[in-house]
């Protein structure tokens, strides 16, 4: 452990003792109540800045803490970094998915039409702006650069796009959901810039008694003062089936999250009452591309 991130512990420390000598002057002053009208139990407070800042390595001890307390352990996440080229230029596409889905959804839903059986598939763009038509060739044109489809095509004359999706698992994957967990990540790390933070997508986890779940997105943060810990449940396709509303639960469950702290996240806003009905379910909220900058900033305060 470093100088900077022991002096932290030692603050962090100090800050608790601070708030329980707080709560014992106060059951002290409550049993004196009556016997010493006149007199007040003074507030004991320790004057400490909270001026410092965390590093990766000081937030990541603090979850593994965290963890080992409800018996769990981190086993396995996605590299914070891109390993290579190809990975970064995916995590780069899934962000400019994220930005654009609005325009680039029906295209989107075509592609997951055919997932499992990929044929070639068209749609008139005759519609759209000269700003429009140049984010869905963008979109186009760098899926089929990272292989994920077989080929692409703008017909000028009639003023479509036609392209047919691959067959390789990787392919298959990205269009299936993991666009949207990566891009969701993207904006979380840019939404949290000016916090310590550390983000952990697809972190896997295993309890004492050998049983596994995984979280989309794990965000360990440091704010007022203090550890907070969140977890987002990703889903692109905007719907919820039994087993995913189970695994959620657990997550909330076992990481102790109320719904301020364990979030599910749609490309789209949910109906009121459908967003009712799964929080009731899971005990974590709703929240939509849209509302997801409100709920990471209630993380910070």
């Amino acid at each position: 452990m470093t100088e900077v991130n022991l002096l932290l512990e030692v603050v962090h420390a100090l800050r608790e003792i601070s708030q329980q000598l707080n709560r014992l002057a106060s059951q002290l002053e409550r049993l004196h109540e009556g016997s010493m009208p006149s007199a007040q139990t003074p507030q004991i407070a320790l004057s400490i800045p909270d001026t410092f800042r965390p590093d990766a390595q000081f937030l990541t001890q603090k979850l593994m803490r965290f963890c080992e307390a409800r018996g769990i352990e981190l086993v396995e996440h996605a590299p914070e970094q891109p390993t290579n080229a190809v990975e970064r230029e995916r995590r780069h596409l899934a962000r400019f998915m994220v930005e654009h889905h609005g325009l680039l959804a029906p295209l989107l839903e075509l592609m997951r039409g055919t997932l499992a059986s990929p044929r070639e598939m068209s749609r008139k763009v005759a519609h759209l702006d000269a700003e429009q038509l140049s984010i869905v060739t963008n979109f186009l044109t760098r899926l089929y650069q990272l292989y994920i489809l077989d080929y692409y095509v703008y017909n000028r004359n009639e003023r479509a796009v036609s392209f047919r999706v691959r067959k390789q698992p990787f392919a298959q994957n990205f269009l299936s959901g993991q666009w949207f967990e990566m891009g969701v990540a993207e904006r979380v790390k840019r939404l949290l810039n000016s916090h310590p933070c550390v983000i952990f997508r697809n972190a896997r986890f295993q309890s004492a008694q050998g049983g596994c779940f995984e979280v989309d997105i794990l965000i360990a943060l440091w704010a007022c003062g203090e550890f907070r810990l969140a977890a987002l449940e990703c889903k692109s396709a905007g719907t919820l089936v039994e087993e995913e509303l189970g695994q959620i639960r657990r997550v909330a469950s076992v990481l102790n999250l109320s719904a301020a702290r364990c979030a599910v996240v749609f490309p789209k806003p949910l109906s009121e009452a459908q967003a009712k009905l799964w929080f009731e379910q899971t005990g974590a909220s709703m929240e939509s591309l849209q509302s997801l900058s409100a709920f990471l900033q209630s993380l910070t305060e």
